[in-house]
């Protein structure tokens, strides 16, 4: 599966708390912006996930929220 999701400019944030589970609660604004990412899913063969990226390079792409939430999802469906 390909998307193309839109990108945009925080122009600013407020974090308002933290939660017991380490995520923050936000207040934010965000600017859209006329430039889309391209974001590629391919079913995995193994019940492994792997983040990969061209472009600039994700520091400890271990930690990405988009890896998080796959794993969360992957624990439930």
């Amino acid at each position: 599966m390909i998307s193309f999701p839109n990108c945009k400019i925080n122009l600013g944030l407020n974090i308002l708390r933290k939660n017991n589970d380490g995520y923050h609660d936000l207040e934010t604004i965000f600017f859209p912006i006329n430039i889309r990412d391209i974001l590629e899913i391919i079913p995995a063969i193994s019940n492994t996930s792997k983040l990969s990226a061209t472009g600039f390079p994700i520091p400890d792409s271990t930690n990405n929220l988009c890896l998080k939430a796959y794993r969360m999802l992957r624990e439930d469906f």
